[in-house]
């Protein structure tokens, strides 16, 4: 992951707790209205969008094993999707309805990267081109044709 990866995607990848609830615990320290604010807080910036916990890197955590092969093509996947490559939309946008595949002309939605009939290559390949110009919103690894 770039250091740059929106950090309610890695703790979501990571099934990690907030640092403040770690040294809550290991200190042993009460619950205050304080903690309560600030854990509410980190809560509600948790805010992902509902597909991502559908993809391959969230329902199968065998890329969590050592030397997985992949791993950084499934990982640059869920959290970017690539929407960009195949949108006929040109500008940084977020996936809507209005977004048309400019491959095969369908609903383009934020992982149609995975599904387009059209697409003729890998998700290894596209996940993988050469960097041309950093993503607005993660910095990793984004790439344009």
């Amino acid at each position: 992951m770039s250091q740059l990866t929106q950090s309610r995607l890695v703790y979501e990848l990571a099934k990690e707790t907030f640092f403040v609830e770690d040294l809550k615990t290991s200190l042993m320290l009460p619950t205050t209205k304080a903690y309560t604010d600030a854990l509410r807080e980190l809560n509600n910036k948790k805010d992902i969008w509902e597909d991502f916990f559908t993809t391959e890197v969230m329902t199968n955590r065998k890329w969590t094993e050592t030397n997985y092969q992949l791993r950084h093509v499934i990982n640059r996947i869920a959290v970017h999707g690539f929407h960009f490559k195949f949108c006929s939309e040109a500008r940084f946008h977020e996936p809507s309805d209005e977004c048309r595949c400019k491959l095969c002309s369908a609903l383009c939605e934020r992982y149609h990267i995975t599904e387009c009939t059209a697409r003729t290559r890998s998700l290894a390949e596209l996940a993988t081109e050469k960097l041309q110009a950093p993503c607005t919103m993660c910095a990793i690894s984004i790439y344009i044709n």
